[in-house]
């Protein structure tokens, strides 16, 4: 090489050696020590982050629950029809209205039931009327065939006047039984009428609170073999029940007077107590699913709880 590219080369800092290192180990190197020294500054910042606790070992109770889910429902529903077809004249009751045994409801129209009710006495009364007559009947009959024994026995009459006293005797015994069957008849008729007519007074069997009112007045009732129901009563909310359905891999280890806790939608942070009092051993299968109905009771004292709620239930099996 010539001196003067010698020269060119030294001005240009060229004609040095080359590094054996490459740039890029210079490079990763510097970056991990710039983040070891930052991790050994922000750990050495702080050296009560970590807190230990302890505690002593002890035996306890093991509690093993059952869940199932249902439905709340009163002890005792009463859904009230009406034994006779005709228009509903009044309506008494609505919905939440509390109600005692006896209470009237609804009330049919009475006017064919009032009319054929005096048809049936004015009937009785003729029959008590015939019973009378017939009995007056009988009577003289009787006195007549006597007369006829004692003129009879004394020659007086013949005998076959004695038959002829003795048959009328007879058959006034006998018009006066038709009379007195046919009283009774009346009487019976007068307790049909009667009884149609106390059923027009549609009325709760139960003290308890009307769930629900499915009639207006003026509505025509149509009874039938499945005679529409008219109000739903509930005997008392302040006991209630929940019907679950447990699966059949639980109701073995499941008992009478297993205590259980369950919640509701309605209050999500709330449980309530309840208590097993029945196990139903009929099964319900869905889908292939078999599953036990059991009853549990509920103190429902705060009417917090309303029918038809839904309700999942832990139940303490052991």
């Amino acid at each position: 090489m010539s001196d003067t590219a010698k020269d060119i080369e030294k001005k240009l800092g060229l004609s040095g050696r080359k590094s054996l290192v490459p740039r890029w180990v210079w490079y990763t190197g510097g970056a991990i020590a710039i983040g070891l020294a930052a991790f050994l500054t922000f750990s050495a910042g702080d050296k009560s982050g970590v807190r230990y606790v302890t505690a002593t070992a002890k035996t306890g109770d093991l509690k093993v629950t059952a869940t199932a889910t249902g439905t709340i429902e009163p002890t005792n529903l009463v859904e009230i029809s009406s034994e006779l077809s005709g228009k509903l004249a009044a309506v008494h009751a609505d919905f939440n209205d509390p109600v005692r045994a006896g209470d009237v409801l609804a009330e049919l129209d009475t006017t064919k039931l009032d009319a054929l009710l005096a048809v049936s006495k004015a009937g009785l009364d003729s029959a008590i009327a015939r019973v009378a007559l017939a009995n007056a009947s009988m009577v003289e009959a009787k006195e007549k065939y006597d007369d006829a024994q004692r003129l009879e026995q004394r020659g007086i009459v013949s005998h076959q006047e004695l038959v002829s006293s003795r048959a009328a005797f007879v058959r006034a015994q006998s018009e006066l039984q038709a009379a007195v069957a046919n009283r009774a008849l009346a009487e019976a008729e007068v307790d049909l009428h009667q009884a149609d007519l106390d059923h027009a007074c549609i009325c709760s069997p139960i003290d308890g609170i009307v769930l629900d009112r499915a009639v207006d007045a003026g509505q025509i009732v149509a009874a039938s073999l499945s005679a529409p129901i008219l109000f739903t009563v509930a005997e008392d909310l302040t006991k209630m029940e929940l019907q679950v359905d447990i699966d059949e891999a639980d109701i073995g280890r499941t008992a009478v007077g297993n205590l259980a806790v369950f919640t509701v939608d309605a209050y999500d942070e709330r449980e309530f107590p309840a208590e097993i009092s029945e196990i139903r051993f009929a099964p319900k299968t869905i889908d292939g699913v078999v599953t036990y109905k059991a009853v549990l009771s509920i103190d429902n004292s705060d009417l917090s709880l309303r029918p038809g709620m839904t309700a999942t239930a832990e139940i303490t099996v052991a």
